[in-house]
């Protein structure tokens, strides 16, 4: 998750991403020495410069780093409605390193069950396979507990499809 307040187009925009670049760079000197990916979240905050997909994708090619790498939210795209889940997935490709799965509506960042929010996720299990996507999917949301297993083994077949 990048570090930042809401600064989009302000004079503070410059110095969140020089402490952002500063501070990246300084955790992939760490990361190098024990060959680990380190990932940066795209957020749902539409005043922030280092929110949206592509602006983290933006900021992920100023790195240039094999060792930095996408973690793209999928609810946090859902508070840009002007934004495609699946459009993001295939537009950002081989940069994504994992994923938040959750479910939103555009309006607030919910962390819903997938299918209960705007999402077509047809559409989004296709993209995964359009980038021939192999990495993990971390379901990252508040559901209610006695739904959770059986939820989750729907999830794996839906995606194995």
């Amino acid at each position: 998750m990048p570090c930042g307040i809401s600064e989009k187009g302000t004079e503070q925009q410059k110095t969140t991403y020089d402490v952002n670049y500063n501070f990246m760079n300084n955790v992939l000197e760490i990361a190098k020495q024990y060959d680990i990916t380190v990932c940066l979240e795209n957020m749902p905050m539409r005043n922030f410069s280092l929110a949206t997909p592509y602006e983290i994708l933006d900021f992920v090619k100023l790195i240039n780093d094999k060792h930095f790498k996408i973690c793209l939210d999928t609810g946090h795209i859902v508070t840009f409605p002007e934004l495609s889940v699946s459009k993001v997935v295939r537009d950002l490709g081989n940069e994504i390193h994992a994923f938040h799965i959750h479910d939103s509506f555009p309006d607030r960042d919910l962390h819903l069950l997938p299918c209960f929010g705007a999402i077509d996720w047809n559409d989004f299990s296709q993209a995964l396979k359009d980038i021939n996507y192999t990495g993990g999917l971390c379901l990252e949301t508040a559901p209610p507990t006695n739904y959770l297993m059986i939820f989750m083994k729907n999830f794996v077949s839906f995606l194995q499809r």
